[in-house]
């Protein structure tokens, strides 16, 4: 069934454009009340793609004293943090204390 509709498409869209770039689609639905099936098939030249941007935190770290040893004032900084959709709370606390060399 694919095949004719797609030679039916290429019937009436006859170029290299179609050759290199087209594809087709096939689509399946499924009525919830009579449980009739929908199958058809669609060229399509372009898919819309979502692109994951990745999520990044920005972090301010505050030192608890305000001095240290050699009596400078501890500065605060700031770290921008790349994180997944796995990441926790505790992943933070460890990469800050990496960055700073705490504990």
């Amino acid at each position: 069934m694919s095949k004719e509709h797609w030679n039916g498409f290429t019937a009436r869209n006859q170029s290299i454009i179609v050759d290199l770039m087209y594809g087709q689609l096939k689509s399946t639905v499924q009525c919830l009340t009579c449980n009739n099936v929908s199958i058809t098939f669609d060229p399509f030249l372009t898919v819309a793609l979502p692109i994951a941007k990745p999520f990044k935190l920005i972090v301010g770290y505050i030192p608890y004293n305000m001095f240290n040893e050699s009596g400078e004032r501890n500065k605060v900084q700031v770290f921008t943090l790349p994180l997944d959709k796995n990441s926790k709370v505790s992943d933070i606390h460890k990469r800050v204390n990496e960055l700073t060399g705490t504990e």
